[in-house]
């Protein structure tokens, strides 16, 4: 499959590796910041993005780059990734 930039209509000779396999240590996970007294906001922010993430609206955005739902976290939980040491 090929990756490319359908916002500008170009594409390029990048191919993506299926199955793409990472250890488990080699996956990198980004998450905006929220101060620790922003709760609410932090908690409100998680809701909307649970409800995005995977869903149809989602998958025909990401569609566009050769991404489905292949990369989703699974059942990774912030919780462990906080706590690995």
């Amino acid at each position: 499959m090929a990756w490319g930039s359908p916002a500008v209509g170009e594409w390029c000779d990048v191919e993506s590796a299926t199955p793409f396999v990472s250890a488990p240590w080699m996956i990198a996970y980004a998450a905006p910041p929220f101060r620790k007294e922003d709760t609410d906001l932090r908690q409100a922010f998680n809701a909307e993005v649970k409800s995005f993430i995977g869903s149809d609206e989602w998958k025909a955005i990401v569609a566009r780059y050769g991404v489905g739902a292949e990369t989703l976290p699974g059942d990774m939980k912030t919780e462990t990734l906080c706590n690995a040491s």
